[in-house]
């Protein structure tokens, strides 16, 4: 089993690769067939993915993916992760200045 490529996200800008993300692949994913995945979440819209591959001379287009789509996760999901804790409930007969605290022995 080999590695098919490597996947990245870039948050402020454009779905692209830059010179570092060159020289990655060139370093770590050298073979023809091996690609690089770009995604870029958005706030409030699906995230767009764009995968990039060697053309037959070896070379990557940087602006330019071979492919582009969008990534949509369910919303339940999203819901699910984006609610927080639910805080303890007070202990039968205990007061409110009291909640929260070791009992003193």
């Amino acid at each position: 089993m080999e590695v098919a490529g490597w996947y990245h996200s870039h948050t402020r800008s454009e779905i692209s690769l830059t010179d570092a993300d060159i020289g990655i692949h060139d370093r770590f994913f050298p073979k023809p067939w091996q690609v690089a995945l770009v995604l870029r979440p958005l706030a409030m819209r699906p995230t767009e993915v764009g995968l990039f591959v060697r053309e037959a001379d070896g070379a990557m287009h940087r602006s330019e993916p071979a492919a582009e789509a969008s990534l949509t996760l369910a919303r339940a999901v999203r819901n699910e992760r984006a609610q927080p804790a639910a805080a303890p409930l007070p202990r039968r007969g205990s007061s409110p200045a009291a909640i929260g605290r070791s009992p003193l022995r």
